[in-house]
């Protein structure tokens, strides 16, 4: 399962309606849900103990749980090195010697 429709920005109601309709959890883990006040952002970083703890007692519903995690933190992970990456300008490279600078000016 994607985690399609997943936001890091989610309240605590937002992220139970959200597990309800795409991970069919029971009322008992909605509410443990509510009672830890898990917003999207904690549930990324809950673990198997944690996840257990506040209602995901089978293990099918943990793994595919931190299967969006992993998933989610995948793809975030990628965005930010896609960020941190700069590339200069060519044209800044090419200019840095004589005939760069030639072959810039010939150019236009």
């Amino acid at each position: 399962m994607e985690f399609d429709g997943f936001d890091i920005r989610f309240s605590v109601v937002e992220l139970c309606d959200y597990l309800m309709n795409n991970f069919k959890i029971p009322e008992e883990t909605v509410h443990l849900l509510q009672v830890e006040q898990v917003d999207g952002r904690t549930l990324l970083d809950l673990n198997d103990d944690e996840l257990q703890m506040v209602g995901f007692k089978t293990l099918g519903l943990r793994k595919s749980i931190q299967r969006l995690i992993l998933q989610f933190n995948n793809v975030h992970d990628t965005m930010k090195i896609q960020r941190k990456c700069h590339f200069p300008d060519l044209t800044d490279l090419v200019a840095k010697d004589d005939a760069g600078k030639e072959a810039l000016s010939q150019l236009g």
